[in-house]
């Protein structure tokens, strides 16, 4: 009997070979000849595709051409050179990784449902074709007792693999479901947990990236704004701020570490 991990590389041998054959893994135009491809053609972002298509060698080739496609349009790399990190922190919802959402739906109505249906749709295809298996799951707060009809039409809308990540929590197991990811200081207060959450606030990084991020980046810079690894040929990584602040680029590499 085959080995589950020797079949699993095997079938993204395959995958990366169709890829590079037809053009797919070249280095895009809008990247310097330095920077570091990450989240681009990587192993690990084109294992992500093959995952979502549950190892299905041409349904992933098809959605990351296709992704390729909508990158190279819309000239998206190229974009985080130029966005006012301001409007980019305002506009920063979608997931870069594999990520566990907590959405609080109080208040949510058919009326809302409805008016959210063409967003909903929109973002499931974007995410689905762009950014699959970024979503862990999503943990839905919240619910009116009537929004089991709801979720009926609203599920319809989205992307089936993304729909079946969603959880819908009944209010007398919200902090013991939360609890089961999310340790208790970092669940918000009106959750069950410690947390004095506010909406828009930055993400709480980890000690241990922290540190490492503190040993990078410039005095006085954030994790505000995009970022971006460069390589040199020694192999050696740089962290590179991008984005603009009032009009003003900050793409200035800092000091240099060893493999991240």
């Amino acid at each position: 009997m085959i080995n589950h991990d020797v079949l699993e590389d095997q079938t993204y041998e395959a995958f990366r070979k169709k890829c590079e054959e037809t053009g797919l893994l070249q280095r895009p135009v809008d990247l310097a000849v330095n920077d570091a491809l990450d989240g681009v053609n990587d192993e690990t972002t084109l294992r992500r595709f093959l995952r979502a298509d549950k190892g299905d060698v041409d349904k992933a080739f098809l959605r990351y051409r296709e992704a390729c496609a909508v990158r190279e349009k819309t000239h998206l790399l190229q974009l985080y050179e130029e966005i006012d990190v301001e409007d980019f922190e305002k506009a920063r919802i979608l997931p870069v990784t594999a990520c566990l959402y907590l959405v609080d739906i109080t208040g949510f109505g058919i009326k809302q449902a409805w008016s959210v249906k063409n967003y909903a749709q929109d973002i499931s295809k974007v995410l689905a074709n762009n950014y699959p298996e970024m979503v862990d799951k999503v943990l839905v707060v919240g619910a009116p007792r009537y929004f089991g009809q709801i979720w009926k039409m609203l599920k319809g809308w989205l992307d089936p693999v993304t729909a079946a990540k969603i959880e819908i929590l009944d209010s007398a197991d919200v902090t013991k479901t939360l609890s089961q990811f999310i340790d208790l200081e970092n669940i918000p207060k009106q959750f069950g947990g410690s947390f004095e959450f506010e909406h828009g606030m930055l993400p709480n990084v980890e000690l241990r990236i922290q540190e490492v991020l503190d040993g990078v980046l410039p005095a006085g810079c954030s994790l505000a704004g995009p970022f971006k690894w460069v390589v040199d040929e020694a192999g050696k990584r740089s962290v590179v701020p991008l984005g603009t602040v009032k009009g003003a680029r900050r793409d200035k590499a800092v000091q240099k570490v060893g493999a991240v």
